[in-house]
């Protein structure tokens, strides 16, 4: 293996950067032909799952395809089996690819949803242990973003995997270049230096994060919290009297649901503050009168109800 000229870590980075800008790239036309095709309302409901759908469409067009994706073009290198000179099967290089896009996603979104099926149901029937497991649950995705932190440290320091789908498949690069070796690659301690740094930072993130649970576990606070949900349990009616009613003013007009962070346009409609963002993305203009809008121009409405 030591004869084969394998990617260095300039190549894999420069060739995973410019396919990302094309997935942006193939995003911004899909987003805008949902709009046009199904309408803003159609778009609103389906605008969280389109940056997977792109993904998903190049790398069929590329890499289950057998060809090079235009990263890996544009810097010249070649997918392979691990440790064999051949390109990887089929199944691998699907695995890797559902692996890569929607592993993330997955995760956090099952995460979202059990979240909100514990506080919307009665599971569980004592408020406290509810809580506590609304504590926790985040843990599973905090963890999924350690492993990447990891993998992105490992990345750094050995110069290989990119992708941490492809780590997990053995997939590898390989430069047809000539003279291009992993020796020759004298950025490589430029970025192991990152790589320590970022080491660094992580270690000193899960210290910190330690010493603030072992200070939460001995705070007695979570006590009196619990009595004061009990109170508001045995006299229910009382406190659902209290909660105000949505009101119809008081939804999104791109998400249809209670406004958070209200953002104000210059036309005077109000929307959650991502969702018009995420509009402005794609076009310059007020999703309902259509009249021009700057992304610089709308205002955040504090403690506004």
């Amino acid at each position: 293996m030591s004869s084969v000229m394998m990617a260095t870590i300039g190549q894999l980075m420069r060739s995973g950067q410019r396919d990302e800008e094309y997935m942006s790239r193939l995003n911004e036309e899909l987003n805008q032909l949902i709009q046009y095709w199904f309408g803003v309302r159609h778009w609103v409901q389906w605008r969280h799952h389109l940056p997977q759908l792109s993904q998903l469409i190049y790398y069929l067009m590329t890499t289950l395809s057998g060809l090079q994706t235009l990263g890996e073009e544009y810097v010249n290198i070649v997918q392979i089996d691990g440790n064999k000179i051949a390109v990887p099967k089929l199944l691998k290089r699907f695995v890797t690819i559902i692996g890569q896009i929607y592993c993330p996603f997955l995760i956090s979104t099952i995460v979202s949803k059990i979240s909100d099926y514990i506080q919307n149901n009665d599971i569980v029937s004592n408020t406290y242990n509810r809580q506590q497991l609304l504590k926790y649950l985040p843990i599973v995705e905090e963890s999924c973003q350690l492993i990447q932190r990891v993998h992105t440290i490992l990345f750094y320091l050995t110069g290989s995997y990119y992708y941490l789908s492809k780590r997990v498949t053995n997939i590898r690069y390989i430069s047809p270049n000539i003279g291009v070796t992993a020796g020759t690659d004298s950025s490589h301690t430029i970025y192991k230096i990152v790589g320590y740094l970022t080491l660094s930072q992580l270690l000193v993130s899960l210290l910190l994060k330690y010493q603030s649970y072992k200070n939460s576990s001995i705070n007695p606070s979570d006590k009196s919290s619990d009595e004061t949900d009990n109170n508001c349990k045995t006299t229910s009616s009382d406190c659902q009297s209290r909660e105000p009613l949505l009101n119809v003013s008081h939804r999104c007009s791109l998400c249809l649901e209670k406004r958070d962070q209200t953002t104000a346009t210059t036309c005077g409609h109000l929307f959650c503050w991502k969702c018009i963002t995420e509009w402005l993305q794609l076009k310059n203009e007020c999703p309902l009168c259509r009249q021009p809008l700057e992304p610089s121009r709308i205002v955040l409405l504090n403690n506004y109800y």
